[in-house]
């Protein structure tokens, strides 16, 4: 392939240490496979990462650990003209048809302060982001190369006005 979309690490709620160690690996092997045969790694990643107290501390540094990996890896590669990369930062991403996380605690009444204001923004308007870059990225994907894209936080509001918000 010319394009891969790597999405094969953990969410912070699934943290285990074998996980983490198989999704350092299989990054790793798309990027031998890159020394080998041209093409594009888009590498979509959480945006709580960088801005939420939460993180456990092994999923932060494996994540920064891959972010080193891309950053030098693409550096020596790029030398070779085989291997490009983008990343796409994923910000809280809410609709009404989730499951887990936040929107089952609402749909549970199990908040502690509803009044506690939170910045996301909503399914339909992330996949509209992800059409339009993958409509530009078919056009011309050296625009994109090692590019780190950030998916906008459109809303802030409280979880009493999320809940309002996706009528839950």
């Amino acid at each position: 392939p010319d394009v891969v979309i790597h999405c094969g690490a953990p969410s912070s709620s699934d943290y285990e240490d074998n996980e983490f160690k198989m999704a350092t690996i299989n990054l790793q092997k798309l990027i031998d496979i890159g020394k080998e045969k041209c093409f594009h790694l888009i590498y979509p990643q959480s945006a709580v990462l960088y801005n939420s107290p939460v993180v456990s501390q092994g999923y932060y540094e494996m994540k920064v650990r891959h972010n080193k990996m891309l950053n030098r890896e693409s550096t020596k590669l790029k030398t070779l003209n085989s291997f490009n990369f983008t990343q796409i930062v994923l910000p809280r991403v809410y609709s009404e048809d989730r499951t887990k996380g936040l929107i089952l605690r609402i749909k549970n009444n199990n908040i502690y302060n509803w009044n506690h204001k939170i910045k996301f923004t909503s399914k339909g308007d992330c996949m509209d982001f992800l059409s339009e870059f993958f409509e530009r990225f078919e056009i011309n994907k050296n625009l994109f190369d090692s590019a780190t894209l950030v998916v906008p936080e459109r809303y802030e509001m409280s979880i009493a006005d999320i809940k309002q918000f996706f009528n839950i």
